[in-house]
């Protein structure tokens, strides 16, 4: 590839690392909290559906928070490159198709959570009483796949994240004390949603957990990071 080509190339896969983090933060910063204060059970589909529908702007929160994965997967692309040139092609492999698949899962969740649940929600306020208890069925079945396809999207993501972190630490890619800090919090912050599961903290998914807004804020700021990686080399920036 031409060295003007590479260069663009690299550039632009950073720049789709880093607005994707922020198109993701945005979104996420905008987003009500949804837990227990609702309430349980049928009450708190009725609360949860009021409170879709007291917020303006919540499809384009939601496209916000879809997106940015869609384009750290995108942007990863470059990072995968990269690490395969610099001689480790076989975790960079591996976290570029877990991103992938957990950015098309992710983009299928916040189809169901940004655009399906405020149909639900504005049906369920025009109804009559006695048709309203199939539409709180309807949308807790919508929220049902939403929490549990969110957990196996968050999981792949981190995944993802471990497994870049793995390939970073086996080049000699840019300045090391950023490199070893982003292949620690890589793997850390990678496993963290699978051992979250594990112990039930992310049971059934991430989204009701206390630990969900730290973990989302970490993981897509180590995407950013991640970004800066990429641009650097095409200067060719190596310790």
């Amino acid at each position: 590839m031409p060295a003007t080509s590479e260069r663009a190339h690299s550039i632009l896969c950073g720049l789709l690392l880093i607005a994707g983090t922020a198109l993701f933060l945005w979104g996420g910063i905008q987003h009500p909290v949804i837990d227990a204060r609702l309430g349980t059970g049928e009450q708190f589909f009725r609360n949860f559906a009021v409170e879709i529908l007291r917020h303006s702007n919540w499809g384009a929160i939601h496209w916000a928070i879809l997106i940015g994965p869609v384009l750290w997967a995108l942007g990863a692309v470059g990072l995968k490159d990269l690490l395969r040139r610099a001689g480790e092609p076989r975790w960079s492999a591996l976290g570029l198709a877990s991103l992938v698949m957990g950015a098309a899962c992710w983009a299928v969740t916040f189809v169901f959570d940004g655009m399906a649940a405020p149909v639900y929600a504005n049906a369920i306020a025009a109804a009559p009483s006695e048709r309203v208890q199939p539409l709180l069925t309807a949308l807790a079945a919508n929220q049902a796949v939403v929490i549990r396809l969110g957990l196996v999207s968050w999981i792949l993501i981190g995944l993802a994240s471990a497994a870049f972190g793995t390939s970073l630490a086996t080049t000699g890619l840019g300045w090391r004390w950023f490199r070893w800090a982003v292949v620690v919090s890589g793997i850390v912050l990678g496993l963290w949603p699978l051992a979250a599961w594990w112990g039930g903290t992310f049971s059934p998914g991430p989204f009701i957990s206390p630990w969900w807004r730290w973990t989302a804020l970490t993981t897509s700021l180590w995407y950013a990071a991640a970004g800066a990686v990429v641009m650097p080399r095409s200067s060719g920036t190596i310790d």
